[in-house]
């Protein structure tokens, strides 16, 4: 029987000596993927802050204050943007100039007149005339554009539009608010899910500066029991970390209290 005691006594110890060396191996485990984790995280961060925004001290009196600076991501935005409100402006000019140039129903009934008086002369350009004496070219002097007082070419007046014409150019330019109005639709809803981006990364930073300031950053075991991994959460009073229950073989949150 003391045997028997002797040896079930033994079994225990080898199984307690295996329990602990597996305990600890996997407390090295856990620890190791933890410390690649927060690499992994801060490399992020880092990324981020170039494309997103970061804080960056500045001096304020005797004192320095952290201030938000954004990232080239929405630099490149509001570029994109204004050049579709100056776009847009351009367009809603050159549309006032071509209402201004509508031509009005006299104005078609001269221009049908002039039209049919060009067709009339031109016939009459083109009748043959047949005679003795040789043609002789006579250059004519240009009239297109008229002389001013002090001797200089004044520029032809602006070209009158046809009904038809008014109607492309207008047709054109609806066109092209419209496209614009679809692109900045798209930048704007961008930029919305870049804002969303830019408040998880500022909650992201603040977690990880914190976490490096804790006095629990380098993976305490409490009670034997639970080892801390990564900060969740801190408060005025308590931080919340995410641990490992070495007992259970499961995650946990602990809340702990300062």
């Amino acid at each position: 029987m003391q045997k028997i005691n002797e040896d079930t006594k033994q079994q225990l110890m080898v199984e307690k000596r295996k329990n602990e060396a597996a305990r600890e191996t996997i407390r090295k485990l856990l620890i190791e993927q933890s410390s690649m984790e927060r690499k992994q995280i801060k490399a992020k961060c880092m990324e981020e802050s170039l494309r997103l925004g970061q804080f960056k001290p500045e001096r304020h009196g005797e004192h320095f204050r952290d201030v938000w600076s954004d990232g080239y991501a929405f630099e490149e935005m509001q570029k994109k943007l204004q050049k579709i409100t100056n776009e847009r402006n351009e367009i809603m000019s050159a549309s006032s100039n071509l209402r201004k140039r509508k031509p009005s129903s006299s104005q078609r009934d001269v221009r049908r007149q002039q039209q049919q008086a060009a067709a009339g002369v031109t016939q009459l350009n083109c009748t043959p005339v047949i005679g003795p004496s040789t043609s002789a070219l006579v250059s004519l002097p240009s009239t297109s554009g008229a002389y001013s007082d002090d001797g200089f070419v004044r520029p032809d007046p602006p070209k009158e539009l046809t009904l038809q014409e008014y109607h492309e150019q207008e047709e054109i330019y609806r066109l092209r608010k419209e496209h614009l109005k679809k692109e900045e639709a798209e930048l704007l809803s961008e930029r919305d899910r870049m804002e969303r981006g830019r408040a998880l990364h500022i909650r992201e930073l603040k977690r990880v500066q914190y976490e490096e300031a804790s006095r629990y950053k380098d993976h305490v075991l409490l009670n034997s029991r639970y080892l801390l991994l990564s900060l969740l959460g801190k408060g005025g009073f308590s931080e919340v970390w995410r641990a490992f229950d070495l007992d259970e073989n499961r995650y946990v949150a602990c809340k702990i209290h300062d």
